[in-house]
């Protein structure tokens, strides 16, 4: 592809050429570029730099993964359209293709885009014949067309593309491979040759427009991420609960591997770690997560499952206080989940979910909980005496005290 910088016609003609990446054309930044190039070609010069500006703002607000808005625009885009991408060779090939299209524009960045807009705009106006079909087509005034196209305004500069720093704004489950990515698309000359490792990235992720972070919620009817800086307990952190935990992840072993995993319901006394317990699990797994109240399981909710069941990715959905089951949840549970979404609740008691798999979770013998109770000081730099954390422990039982995960912080609680 020629080196020489293109008019905004022949750039809006590379942005219709678009095959594999079409879907890209109707992000906002892209429409508002496509926007500004036909103002461009129609000589309208105050709408297409109106247009300029706004693919300005929307792309500098957009999520970052390196460090040039207009790449990582082009590229978060590709990456959060849903099923792009074929595996065959066609798809590569056109995925090749659009790929020459999108460097031309990286290249040119947005200062390059500006000086091909003013070009375009500042040359010669349509004849009154053009420019009356225009307004016909667009059903404004005959009166209004009769008006000269106005010459872009000297004191508007484009404004400067490059971000201050690197970082991402999202805490993407593909972040990572992402950034190698990026990394690729920095120092490579010929986009077309990346075109495979853009392929096996999507296949990897899938569509990360809505399921873009491995923790999330769903709250008050919408999908949130939980917060990255939230502590999530270690798989190697509960004591006394081996043979929940080993047949815990026997199943997810059975999930993850692509094998059919009945629904769980796991019930037991307050602080055991039910919930903890999942969390650990989920995050030891190559799975999102997606945590609900039981309350809050909805028909919203299950259209949103019913998206990820067709995308390439295993979901965990963690059911908290599932001990009254909502009419869509049971309906869910029993009709419509898919086999790459595993249901998994909680309770304090047993309850109707409709899970054929059950886990009672038990408090754990004395020693355990003691043993449990001194990890707890070594995590925090203490070294305290057995004997005297086993009697702190032995006081606490005698007085009512569950042997539960949380009651072993409080006991800590009560010797350091």
């Amino acid at each position: 592809m020629s080196h020489k910088k293109p008019d905004a016609q022949t750039l809006l003609l590379d942005l219709y050429s678009l095959t594999a990446l079409r879907p890209l054309i109707s992000l906002p930044g892209i429409a508002a570029l496509k926007e500004c190039l036909e103002a461009a070609c129609a000589r309208n010069s105050l709408r297409a730099i109106e247009r300029y500006h706004e693919m300005f703002s929307i792309m500098s607000a957009a999520p970052r993964l390196s460090s040039e808005a207009f790449r990582d625009y082009w590229l978060y885009g590709a990456m959060t359209r849903a099923k792009l991408f074929g595996g065959d060779d066609i798809a590569i090939s056109a995925l090749e293709r659009d790929l020459a299209v999108v460097q031309l524009f990286c290249r040119l960045g947005g200062k390059g885009v500006w000086e091909s807009l003013q070009k375009t705009a500042a040359s010669n106006p349509p004849d009154p014949i053009t420019r009356l079909s225009a307004v016909a087509w667009s059903g404004a005034s005959a009166e209004k067309a009769q008006q000269p196209a106005s010459a872009p305004r000297a004191e508007l500069t484009p404004p400067l593309w490059q971000y201050s720093g690197r970082v991402t704004s999202l805490d993407l489950c593909a972040g990572e491979d992402m950034l190698v990515l990026t990394d690729a698309f920095e120092r490579e000359e010929d986009w077309p040759r990346l075109a495979h490792s853009l392929l096996e990235l999507y296949q990897e992720h899938g569509d990360i427009a809505l399921f873009s972070h491995k923790r999330m919620a769903y709250v008050s009817g919408a999908l949130v991420p939980t917060a990255g800086s939230l502590r999530w307990p270690s798989w190697d952190e509960f004591v006394g609960l081996e043979a929940a935990q080993e047949e815990l992840a026997r199943r997810a072993n059975e999930f993850v591997s692509g094998d059919h995993s009945d629904n769980l319901y796991i019930h037991g006394e307050a602080g055991l770690g039910k919930t903890s317990l999942v969390l650990a699990m989920a995050e030891a797994l190559p799975a999102r997560l997606i945590a609900v109240r039981a309350s809050e399981f909805d028909d919203g909710l299950i259209k949103l499952l019913r998206e990820a069941a067709r995308a390439p990715m295993k979901f965990i959905v963690l059911i908290d206080d599932a001990e009254t089951v909502p009419e869509a949840l049971l309906a869910y549970a029993a009709f419509e989940q898919g086999e790459n979404i595993w249901l998994i609740a909680t309770g304090r008691k047993q309850a109707a979910f409709p899970a054929p798999a059950r886990l009672l979770l038990e408090p754990p013998p004395l020693k355990a909980f003691t043993q449990r109770v001194m990890e707890l000081a070594r995590a925090r730099g203490a070294e305290l005496d057995y004997d005297r954390v086993q009697d702190a422990c032995l006081d606490w039982k005698i007085d009512g005290g569950e042997l539960t995960a949380s009651a072993a912080i409080k006991v800590l609680g009560k010797l350091v």
